[in-house]
């Protein structure tokens, strides 16, 4: 049988601490038989990394590092800090702070309080989002995110999206217009809303760059939108916005309402990605391009099904380009309208 050392050496967990770790890798083999010296390590705030800042709802009273809101954590960090959320849905809408950077643990909610959940402010913001976040926003007029400053940001989460059943509650899922890098690999993106007007669940602008990885992007709601689309991308007069191996679609039923819109000197890249206009309402389009730019579609799919639409149509001097794409209306022949301008078509296209 194993022999075990006197237990009265151990070091007892104390009520305060957070985890205890029971290490038994140190193993002394003698005659008598095997023993192993076990010891307890406690994680109390005096032996953690002092640039770690845990929140949880469960820390009220404990003091730094242990916080209660992600805003609390956010106030008293500085940049090179790690921000860790534990499971839990957190009321609240914050600020990035330039080089602290967030893991949000698997169960962890954020759902706006204002017309925003996470921003920039516009900001020169640098920094990270990880992990497994839900970020959510049903305030009149909100996004999810809202980003509009000048530094690189990179999100990994399970979904951002705005949610609400007023018909007055608009708001969008994630909305990029400023000058920086943002890249964002997520599930969903999405709005799901019964009211009408302009809100997307992806709106992108500005001069920086934009890369989406692997989201599916959509309006989910029925009543979702007359006259808009699941996806906006206007004045990129950076690099744009490159989505890869994404799902975009719309499942609205009014009508006028476009899976892509193209617009305002927009440069757009999507590569391996399905577009899905599921709306049966006339004018209900795949993609619409008006713009004098450039779109590029490589190892697409672009279905719609109302006889009246388009899975492509580009009204303005435009340059698009595109390669082992299929693009197909299921209920008419005719699927790609070009008014003005210039359509490169390689020879897979269907």
């Amino acid at each position: 049988m194993p022999k075990f050392p006197d237990l009265t050496a151990l070091t007892a967990p104390a009520a305060a601490d957070l985890l205890a770790i029971l290490d038994v890798s140190d193993t002394t083999q003698s005659a008598g038989g095997t023993t192993k010296n076990i010891r307890w390590d406690n994680l109390a705030p005096a032996t953690l990394v002092t640039n770690v800042r845990y929140v949880s709802a469960l820390f009220t009273g404990m003091g730094a590092p242990y916080y209660t809101t992600i805003t609390l954590a956010l106030a008293a960090a500085s940049s090179g800090d790690l921000i860790w959320v534990y499971p839990g849905t957190y009321a609240e809408s914050f600020t990035l702070v330039n080089g602290v950077n967030i893991h949000c643990c698997q169960g962890v909610t954020i759902s706006g309080n204002t017309t925003y959940t996470i921003r920039d402010n516009a900001g020169a913001v640098s920094c990270s989002i990880l992990g497994f976040g839900v970020f959510t926003n049903a305030t009149a007029n909100g996004n999810a995110l809202n980003l509009s400053g000048s530094g690189t940001i990179f999100i990994r989460c399970k979904s951002i999206g705005f949610i609400a059943a007023g018909a007055s509650q608009l708001g969008g899922g994630a909305t990029i217009t400023g000058s920086g890098s943002v890249t964002i690999d997520c599930e969903q993106i999405y709005t799901d809303n019964a009211g009408t007007g302009a809100r997307k669940a992806l709106n992108v602008g500005g001069t920086g760059t934009t890369v989406i990885y692997r989201a599916t992007i959509e309006q989910t709601n029925a009543q979702n939108n007359n006259n808009q689309a699941t996806i906006t991308v206007a004045n990129t007069s950076g690099t744009g916005l490159t989505i890869f191996d994404a799902l975009i679609r719309n499942y609205a039923t009014s009508s006028n309402t476009t899976v892509f819109s193209h617009v305002s000197s927009a440069r757009v890249r999507l590569v391996n990605c399905r577009v899905q206009n599921l709306n049966d309402a006339t004018a209900s389009h795949g993609i619409t391009v008006t713009t004098t730019d450039t779109l590029v579609l490589e190892g697409c799919s672009i279905i719609t099904t109302n006889a009246s639409s388009e899975s492509l149509t580009a009204s303005e001097a435009m340059n698009v380009k595109i390669y082992s794409t299929c693009v197909a209306n299921k209920a008419k022949n005719g699927n790609v309208t070009v008014q003005v301008g210039t359509l490169v078509v390689d020879t897979n296209v269907i």
